[in-house]
């Protein structure tokens, strides 16, 4: 088997490129043509690979495609239906929106190196969350857009 250190990947993974494999990536580039919306998440999840190979110095799995392979998974219409209502159930998670009034909302504001962040509250606020962020629209007509995973960040709905 052996590693590539220059190519930064197995000496097998270079044989399949050299080949005609393409990664995840690669593949989506050409699929977009068709299917546009598509990621490389998709790819791996939903497409026979070719080979799988290891790559970098943390021997991280990547899988490789054929496009011939792929032309023939495509030309039963079945496999093209549910690929596209994939893209569509993505697509329709990240634009998924919901709203909610009158919350409560604490956050960190981060100074200087070396000083503390300073935790900051505001009430009466308006939040619109969308996919994994949600904006805060402030009484004041203001308005700031936030990580639900941030540290820091909390709501809570007044009742």
């Amino acid at each position: 088997m052996g590693y590539d250190w220059v190519e930064g990947k197995s000496n097998n993974a270079v044989k399949c490129e050299n080949d005609g494999g393409m990664t995840a990536v690669k593949l989506q580039k050409k699929l977009k043509v068709f299917f546009p919306g598509v990621t490389g998440k998709m790819i791996n999840e939903c497409l026979p690979p070719k080979e799988k190979h290891h790559s970098s110095k943390f021997f991280n799995l990547i899988f490789y495609y054929d496009w011939n392979d792929i032309i023939n998974y495509f030309s039963e219409s079945e496999n093209r239906r549910s690929f596209r209502e994939k893209i569509r159930e993505e697509k329709s998670e990240k634009t998924e929106t919901k709203k909610l009034g009158n919350c409560a909302v604490k956050w960190l504001v981060w100074g200087s190196r070396g000083y503390p962040p300073v935790e900051k509250t505001a009430e009466n606020c308006r939040l619109l969350f969308k996919g994994n962020s949600v904006t805060v629209f402030f009484p004041d007509g203001a308005k700031m857009t936030k990580h639900l995973g941030t540290n820091g960040f909390s709501f809570s709905v007044k009742k």
